[in-house]
């Protein structure tokens, strides 16, 4: 559940924030977007103390919508000032111990449609770049899909992950398996019945780790992250382990996270 939006001088947040408190909820949303923390790709130190101190000894944690504007897939000469911005956002959770930094994936108007892939490309190199300032503060950045809307071009979808799982070279594990039969590749994995033999020591899942160690597969995509109990039915301890170290980058597309290897 998200606060209300409220004033962007942070005048209205402890009212907000009150009005949840008593629900037990295990986390509330900040509309940061809203709320002004930055200026010029700097954090504002007096209003970010200021969101400190609402935040402070709450019965709940916290999780942040960063700002709406940035777009990775954008003209290359605004991406310094995006990443500028996604590293204040990812600050401000670790001034308030929120785990989680939500920001849109890219988008683009239909004149550019032709520029999709290098757009694509673009926004993965940057998105990168922000993960490893995110990691580095204790913070997962969380990409979130968009649609069609005031004439942008969706971005991310289910038809274009699976014409990126047929043009890799290596397997694709996918708790969606007909996602990989339209990528027109076998199925070799289905993850909850792997984690079932395992946890009954029917199968020794000590050679898949390995694979995954060593980067044998192109990259993961599961129906939800570590911390849903759909993910921990999927993957054991020790294969979610093996697979944050291998592959700790993250994004949501078409409902979906794909777990993807840091960038050489």
């Amino acid at each position: 559940m998200a606060s209300r939006e409220g004033a962007a001088d942070l005048s209205t947040l402890a009212s907000s924030l009150d009005e949840v408190a008593d629900l037990g909820l295990g986390h509330v949303e900040l509309p940061a977007y809203n709320f002004d923390l930055v200026l010029g790709g700097r954090l504002m130190a007096g209003r970010v103390a200021e969101l400190e101190a609402a935040c402070r000894d709450r019965p709940h944690g916290f999780t942040v919508h960063g700002p709406l504007a940035t777009n990775f897939m954008g003209p290359k000469a605004h991406l310094p000032r995006f990443l500028e911005v996604t590293k204040a956002f990812i600050e401000i959770c670790a001034r308030i111990e929120a785990p989680h930094l939500v920001v849109h994936t890219g988008m683009l108007l239909p004149r550019e449609a032709e520029g999709f892939e290098d757009g694509a490309l673009r926004q993965r190199e940057w998105l990168h770049r922000a993960g490893e300032f995110a990691q580095s503060h204790g913070v997962t950045l969380c990409v979130e899909n968009l649609f069609d809307f005031s004439g942008h071009v969706a971005t991310f979808s289910m038809a274009r992950l699976a014409r990126e799982i047929a043009s890799t070279r290596k397997p694709v594990i996918s708790d969606d398996m007909v996602l990989v039969i339209r990528g027109g590749r076998d199925v070799v994995w289905e993850s909850a019945i792997f984690a079932e033999l395992a946890s009954t020591g029917r199968w020794d899942e000590r050679p898949f780790i390995q694979r995954i160690r060593k980067h044998q597969f192109a990259f993961f995509i599961t129906l939800d992250d570590e911390g849903h109990k759909s993910f921990r039915q999927r993957y054991n301890p020790a294969v979610a382990e093996a697979m944050d170290a291998a592959y700790p980058v993250r994004e949501e597309t078409a409902g979906l996270v794909v777990h993807r290897p840091r960038m050489r």
